[in-house]
């Protein structure tokens, strides 16, 4: 799975662009094989929520840094 962070400005220029590449091997998400996630929403919803909560830790980190 791979997120991808914008920042754009009024004249939509990109200011901030972050691209985090997770696996589905973390912490945050159990991993299936890809037509498990297919055909049950929620696997593929707990595995978006994990996913998303790794990548906007890394962004603020990125950010503050």
């Amino acid at each position: 799975m791979v997120i991808e962070a914008k920042i754009i400005d009024n004249n939509n220029e990109i200011v901030f662009k972050y691209i985090e590449n997770i696996t589905t091997f973390n912490s945050k998400t159990k991993h299936y094989e890809t037509d498990e996630y297919i055909k049950d929403y929620n696997k593929i919803n707990a595995a978006l929520e994990g996913v998303a909560s790794i990548a906007i830790s890394n962004i603020l980190k990125n950010l503050n840094s």
